[in-house]
């Protein structure tokens, strides 16, 4: 997701600029045609998203949110955004669950794995 780590730090920062051209950059072809639910919130919109990747995207995870996933059968649940004082945050055992049933996940921001 994010620029070479070898890159000089100027180099690094003048790409985070366009977080879009990074991201973007940085999708595999083989991630087509797979079913993924990311969710975030505020932290990145769902309209700035789904500008990015093609996926369903969720309100910020709460506890419960990823076992409720899980009945679709998802190749790739992403963990940008949750909750954890308006209700219960999402549970370490959901997302080990999930890794054990060969779903990968993947986060970013506070929220991530």
């Amino acid at each position: 997701m994010f620029p070479d780590a070898g890159a000089p730090p100027s180099d690094i920062r003048t790409n985070l600029s366009s977080k879009r051209l990074i991201i973007s950059a940085k999708i595999p072809t083989s991630m087509h045609g797979k079913k993924i639910i990311i969710f975030t919130g505020p932290s990145l919109s769902h309209t700035e998203a789904s500008s990015i990747l093609e996926a369903e995207y969720r309100p910020p995870v709460r506890r419960g949110d990823i076992q409720e996933a899980m009945k679709e059968n998802p190749d790739i649940i992403g963990i940008i955004d949750g909750v954890f004082h308006q209700s219960p945050a999402v549970g370490h055992r959901e997302i080990i669950d999930a890794i054990r049933r060969g779903v990968k996940v993947v986060g970013g921001a506070s929220m991530g794995p």
